[in-house]
C-alpha cells in the first residue's frame, strides 16, 4: 500500500489495525509540521516588514526632527520680528499722533517712500492715545518742559490737554514723571 507519508520504507504493523492509527498520527504530525513551518516563514515575513517599516519610519521621523529644527530658529527669529514690527508700528501711531497732520507733512514724503504698510489715520489715532502716552512721547525729546508749554503743544495738536487732564495724567502714572516746582513754575520730565 502506497501513501503520500514520508514513511522512509519502514512499515510498521501493530496488532488490531494498529498501523492505521501510527500512519493517521504520522500525517497529523506532518501536517501539523507543514502548518507550523508555514507560519513561522509567516512570522519572519511579517517580522521583516515591521523591521523595514521601522527603519523606514525612523529615516523618516530622524528628517522630520532635523528639518524642525532648522525651522525652529526661523519660526523663533519670526516671532520676533513679528512683535518688533507691532512695536514700531505702534510707535509711529503715537508719534504720528502727537505730531499730527500738519506737522507730519513736511516729512511725509521721505516716509511715505519707506514701504511700512501703514495707513495713517490721524484723527482717529489721536483720539485712540492716552493723554499720558502723549505726554510721555513729549517728554523723550526733551528734558524737561513746563507744564504750561506741554498743555500748550498738546492742545495745538488737538488733544485735550487741560491743566486738569495734565495733572490727573501725572497723578495716575507717577512712576512715569517727575515734577519739579520752581517758584510758581512746574516742570515735568520723565523719570529714569
Amino acid at each position: 500500500m502506497k501513501n503520500s507519508l514520508p514513511l522512509n520504507g519502514i512499515r510498521h504493523f501493530l496488532p488490531d489495525g494498529g498501523q492505521i492509527e501510527l500512519l493517521a498520527t504520522m500525517h497529523l504530525t506532518f501536517v501539523a509540521s507543514m502548518r507550523i513551518l508555514s507560519f513561522v516563514r509567516q512570522e519572519d515575513h511579517i517580522d521583516g516588514g515591521l523591521r523595514r517599516d521601522l527603519l523606514d519610519y525612523g529615516k523618516r521621523l530622524s528628517s522630520i526632527r532635523d528639518e524642525l529644527a532648522d525651522l525652529r530658529s526661523a519660526y523663533k527669529r519670526y516671532g520676533e520680528l513679528l512683535e518688533d514690527a507691532e512695536e514700531l508700528e505702534y510707535r509711529i501711531r503715537l508719534a504720528a499722533a502727537v505730531l499730527g497732520e500738519n506737522e507730519f507733512d513736511p516729512m511725509g514724503e521721505d516716509f511715505a517712500a519707506l514701504d511700512t504698510g501703514i495707513t495713517f489715520d490721524f484723527d482717529a489715532w489721536r483720539d485712540a492715545t492716552p493723554l499720558w502716552k502723549a505726554i510721555q512721547l513729549v517728554l523723550r525729546q526733551v528734558p524737561e518742559i513746563r507744564a504750561v508749554e506741554l498743555e500748550a503743544y498738546l492742545q495745538e495738536r488737538g488733544f485735550n490737554a487741560s491743566r486738569q487732564a495734565v495733572d490727573s495724567a501725572l497723578r495716575s502714572h507717577r512712576k512715569e514723571f517727575r515734577i519739579k516746582k520752581r517758584g510758581r513754575e512746574k516742570y515735568l520730565a520723565l523719570k529714569t
